[in-house]
């Protein structure tokens, strides 16, 4: 599939549905049985299907929502799931031996192994976070915040999920609080959207001292770089944060009550296990119980799609 997305398989049949095997060779420029290989694996993957009448390909309805350059895809997700996130499971054995019981473990990583020291691959990881959050917050239950004023936004990314509540919500304001290498991206992309007046950001590092007076507080897949612990942390400086009756959002993926799923959920907390050795291993009730202790009066949890739940606490 990356490599698809890398030779812009999939934007080619979108603009030429029904291409023949010559015209899609001569596109992608790599030899034939290159090509019928690729073709061939996309076809088993539904990805792209073969009309066995006329020979010509086109994209699956998979492909051409997610995968068409021009439009909102998930390109950038694939391409760092198979460039960074593949790659981090060559530790998974040795971080499994090494996790302690809070999730956190000692393996080394040598500097140039780290996804936090290339410039480059910094890049496609907000890429590839915007890309994620994109798809999954259309499933979000947004009830609880309307009304809300001004929003913070922690750890916010270049401004996805912002840009997205913000056009949900017109008068909301929000600030984000990131790290400098993280919002130097993200201010070109909220002047993009004409938002600057709407959206500030704040250079921060999370163990400073967070700005207060907000009636919103949002963690968007964030709490899941973290060990258990430090959830509970950052819940209780989200409620020194909030006025009375503020609101604490986290958007996260949350394992079921008996730990046999969800797949998502699994997925992410080997990943950050093997990257940060952090392994987020959280169901609903365990945040819940983090938010009670931090101060919060009430938790509701609203399920949305991909095992993705919005959990709101009420301070």
């Amino acid at each position: 599939m990356s490599v698809a997305t890398e030779l812009d398989l999939f934007t080619f049949l979108d603009k030429n549905p029904d291409a023949s095997l010559e015209s899609i060779i001569e596109c992608l420029d790599i030899p034939e049985q290159s090509t019928r290989l690729l073709l061939s694996g996309c076809c088993a993957s539904k990805l792209i299907c073969r009309d066995h009448e006329t020979m010509g390909y086109r994209n699956t309805k998979v492909a051409s929502v997610a995968l068409v350059k021009g439009r909102k895809n998930m390109i950038p997700l694939v391409q760092f799931t198979h460039q960074v996130k593949e790659k981090s499971g060559f530790h998974l054995l040795e971080s499994l031996r090494k996790v302690d019981n809070d999730g956190t473990n000692s393996v080394e990583k040598s500097k140039d192994e780290s996804i936090y020291s290339n410039p480059k691959v910094d890049k496609q990881l907000a890429d590839a976070v915007g890309a994620y959050s994109s798809l999954t917050w259309h499933s979000a239950n947004l009830s609880e915040f309307s009304g809300i004023k001004h929003l913070l936004d922690v750890g916010g990314g270049r401004g996805i999920t912002a840009v997205y509540l913000c056009s949900k919500f017109p008068d909301l304001k929000i600030t984000v609080l990131e790290l400098p290498r993280v919002c130097e991206m993200a201010r070109h992309y909220i002047a993009e959207n004409n938002l600057a007046a709407r959206i500030k950001y704040i250079e921060i590092d999370l163990e400073d001292t967070w700005p207060k007076d907000f009636d919103g507080v949002l963690m968007s897949h964030f709490v899941t770089i973290f060990p258990k612990k430090k959830a509970e942390t950052l819940y209780k400086k989200a409620y020194e944060t909030l006025i009375p009756s503020g609101k604490l959002f986290v958007w996260t993926v949350l394992f079921n009550e008996y730990e046999t799923g969800g797949m998502e959920a699994v997925k992410l907390a080997l990943y950050h296990l093997n990257i940060n050795g952090h392994g987020a291993f959280c169901s609903g009730s365990e945040h819940q119980k983090f938010m009670l202790n931090a101060g919060f009066e009430k938790v509701n949890i609203f399920e949305g799609k991909f095992d993705h739940s919005m959990i709101v606490a009420f301070k």
